[in-house]
């Protein structure tokens, strides 16, 4: 529930886009094997061998990537690259697990690209991002039982839920650092552990 308390917080987050798509970022070494390619004079289009490109992101982040009842990957972002992976003759396959998995997964080589997530310092460390032209706001939703509750005191002593390795863990510990954070593998199991009552914002 989305309350209207005095010291509400809004965390503005900028997402990233590349030719028009949504959002995402490539990993350097991606970008670089792109780079050859160009100058070589290849056209992904004339090849005879669509080029490959495994793709990772969360496995339960909806709407933008989940995994649905027939373990098969859905979402605006797994759309979007179905979509560019038409217009550009390539074949893409898609690594959903918990977030914090994604990311080792590009760290780690074993996927090519992330599909689309927030821009920090310590990201950029190891992706290359693109100009990012999405703004989400994104917001703390309290327990109907904290109504009257001051905000800037919570955010003093009480618990937040956060997804491991998501930009709000990061956010929450720069800027509240005081705030016990409750980290979950992905937003499915931290929007139900809120809906049970056990985690209040």
């Amino acid at each position: 529930m989305n309350l209207n308390l005095p010291g509400y917080r809004r965390l503005r987050h900028i997402c990233l886009v590349k030719k028009s798509l949504f959002f995402f970022a490539l990993f350097s070494y991606l970008l670089a094997t792109s780079a050859s390619a160009s100058e070589n004079g290849q056209d992904i289009k004339s090849t005879k061998h669509k080029k490959q490109l495994t793709i990772a992101n969360s496995k339960a982040w909806k709407p933008f990537s989940y995994i649905d009842a027939n373990g098969e990957p859905q979402g605006l972002l797994i759309d979007i690259w179905k979509e560019y992976a038409r217009v550009n003759n390539v074949e893409v396959s898609f690594v959903l697990t918990d977030w914090n998995e994604s990311l080792q997964a590009v760290k780690s080589k074993e996927a090519d690209i992330h599909a689309g997530l927030l821009w920090s310092e310590h990201r950029e460390t190891y992706l290359d991002f693109l100009p990012g032209i999405v703004e989400i706001d994104t917001q703390l939703f309290f327990s109907s039982k904290l109504w009257g509750t001051d905000v800037d005191s919570y955010l003093e002593s009480g618990r937040v839920g956060v997804v491991s390795a998501g930009y709000e863990e990061t956010y929450m510990m720069q800027h509240y650092p005081k705030v016990k954070l409750i980290a979950f593998g992905n937003n499915e199991l931290m929007l139900k552990s809120a809906f049970s009552g056990e985690t209040p914002l």
